[in-house]
């Protein structure tokens, strides 16, 4: 349970942190955290669009880790801070983009969905 707790809080203050960093014309969202062992390397998964952009973004996080770091140290009290914050890309968002799009789009796959399952 405390451990839950631990990790929740990493994803609010390191969303948080990413939210100040990322350039206008870009969401980023965070996507996992790991949850380190004691004193190792503390993995995150961010999801980046415009996809274009992802390296540059991975690129400015990782020039302000040691801030972020600092972020951690201030906000969460843990008895063992990582070392260090590997940044990565996840395509998540890439993933997702076959969905529909809009309710009208939702409502024609709900409706051949319907007609399957009618057969």
């Amino acid at each position: 349970m405390r451990e839950e707790r631990r990790v929740r809080e990493l994803l609010r203050v390191i969303a948080e942190a990413i939210r100040d960093e990322t350039p206008l014309g870009i969401v980023a969202s965070v996507i996992s955290v790991s949850q380190p062992q004691h004193g190792t390397t503390l993995a995150v998964e961010i999801s980046v669009f415009p996809d274009e952009r992802a390296a540059e973004l991975i690129a400015q996080l990782n020039s302000v880790e040691r801030s972020i770091r600092q972020l951690i140290r201030t906000r969460i009290h843990m008895r063992h801070l990582p070392r260090q914050i590997r940044f990565s890309y996840s395509p998540a968002l890439k993933q997702q983009e076959g969905l529909p799009r809009s309710e009208s789009a939702a409502s024609e796959a709900d409706s051949s969905l319907g007609t399957i399952k009618d057969e």
